[in-house]
């Protein structure tokens, strides 16, 4: 028959004594349990996805559409009502508000928490997708706010080549090799200059031909097809499907027939007949690529630049991402292929999270040494 353990008065030892008792008696096996487990804490530490933001899904959905040069009247009056009428029905809609401003239309669905935001998602995108916008207006982009829509790396570029340089650098050689990194999901550009196909109308060589603006209009719309063809959804997010059929150079352009041109005299009917060629855009106007206005405009230290943010895919461990993206531009830059260019780090996720990391550990292990002493 055991004896229970007791004190020194002689009085049994309660659940906590008993407890402090065993372990005296058994330090090897006491030891090597907190071993064990002190290796179970560190390689878990090690597999935990190191993030800045908290994985959470918001019950709100923006839809976002755009009519370059509109006023904010004919917005409202063109979009945001007919969206806001089409979504009004979707089951566990609390509030809908929108904003109308010049040339874009905002409108934000906000669910209680907790709803199935994918599948509300999907409808709204569906009920969208069967909308008809005036001529102008661009496709609307359904979104969910997620924290994964800020990068986890912004940074700048710029230096003693001309802008147009910077730009072909970035486009060719940086966002590719960022884009090839293992979890990365986008790589955007703000700032790059971009160039518009611009069809100069001669009114005088149009007059003699017999031609009018609507011919010209007609045959680019024909020949350069983009109309929307529903959505597809892919990583959680509502993607806008087009069929489209794109012109790809100025000499596509200036080379396309004339859809209702038509000779100016027609033979006579007892003439031998004449092989008619039918009339080029590039007859009646003059066709090249200007530079267009920059939507957004990016500066360092005074100099004109571009940023690049990188979006990492929602598995994707932080940390590890920018960290190699920083890596990547590093070998870049040691190859040779970002001569007379910068490179400047605004914004890094990667750095808040491995301050917050270590402050906790260095807490903790205080923690830990003032608890033995």
């Amino acid at each position: 028959m055991s004896r229970q353990p007791q004190d020194i008065s002689g009085e049994p030892l309660g659940l906590l004594g008993a407890i402090t008792h065993l372990s005296l008696r058994k330090r090897a096996i006491v030891f090597l349990a907190t071993g064990l487990v002190a290796l179970l804490g560190i390689f878990a530490a090690t597999q935990i996805n190191q993030e800045l933001f908290p994985d959470m899904d918001f019950p709100a959905i923006t839809i976002v559409t755009r009519f370059p040069g509109a006023s904010p009247d004919a917005v409202a009056e063109e979009i945001s009502e007919p969206i806001e009428e089409a979504i009004s029905n979707v089951e566990g809609l609390e509030r809908l508000q929108s904003t109308s401003a010049d040339g874009i239309s905002l409108v934000v669905a906000e669910f209680d928490y907790g709803t199935d935001m994918e599948k509300r998602e999907e409808e709204i995108a569906s009920s969208v997708s069967n909308l008809t916008f005036t001529a102008g207006v661009e496709q609307p982009v359904v979104n969910r706010i997620d924290f994964a829509d800020f990068p986890i790396l912004a940074f700048t570029m710029y230096g003693e080549r001309s802008q147009a340089e910077i730009d072909a650098l970035a486009e060719d050689v940086v966002v590719p090799a960022l884009e090839r990194i293992d979890g990365v999901f986008s790589v955007t550009i703000t700032g790059a200059s971009e160039r518009l196909l611009v069809v100069s109308l001669d009114p005088e060589r149009m007059a003699r031909l017999g031609v009018t603006a609507d011919d010209v209009e007609k045959t680019l719309e024909e020949n350069n097809l983009s109309t929307p063809s529903g959505f597809a959804i892919e990583d959680g997010k509502i993607l806008p499907v087009r069929t489209e059929h794109q012109l790809s150079s100025t000499e596509d352009v200036a080379n396309l027939a004339l859809v209702s041109a038509a000779p100016t005299q027609q033979p006579a009917t007892n003439s031998p007949a004449v092989e008619v060629v039918p009339l080029r855009i590039a007859d009646v106007a003059d066709v090249g690529l200007e530079p267009s206005p920059l939507a957004a405009i990016a500066r360092t230290n005074g100099r004109p630049s571009l940023a690049i943010g990188v979006f990492k895919a929602q598995e994707a461990n932080t940390v590890e991402v920018a960290n190699e993206a920083t890596d990547t531009l590093d070998r870049l830059e040691r190859e040779g292929l970002l001569e007379d260019v910068e490179t400047a780090v605004l914004f890094d996720q990667s750095d808040m999270i491995e301050e917050s990391i270590d402050a906790l550990l260095r807490e903790g292990l205080f923690g830990a040494i003032f608890a033995v002493l």
